[in-house]
């Protein structure tokens, strides 16, 4: 739940001396916040229903941003990673990546 700060320090530090670095920081940190979004966005709609029917079976409904998270986030990652080492700029989808810091 915490994978954002590492990104927000260097988007932070690095935000106004080299803007590629700041691009892709910006990129990792909206990629983190919007995996936490999807994730506490489920967990307050599921909670309150297995409360409601006494059982945790609508907590099943958390493996979906779980997986996104699992595989999802390591695999936008890594690309992020490849195509930044070459000196490319790269965009994570919408779904995954919601332009909250640019």
């Amino acid at each position: 739940m915490l994978g954002f700060l590492a990104p927000m320090i260097i988007y932070f530090v690095k935000k106004n001396t080299e803007p590629f670095t700041r691009y892709h920081a910006a990129q990792a940190l909206n990629q983190q916040l919007t995996l936490m979004i999807h994730f506490v966005a489920v967990l307050a709609v599921s909670i309150p229903f297995a409360i409601a029917l006494d059982t945790p079976a609508p907590l099943a409904l958390l493996i979906v941003p779980y997986l996104e998270a699992l595989i999802g986030q390591w695999v936008f990652i890594i690309l992020g990673a490849v195509k930044a080492g070459k000196g490319q700029y790269v965009r994570f989808p919408a779904f995954f990546c919601l332009r909250m810091v640019r």
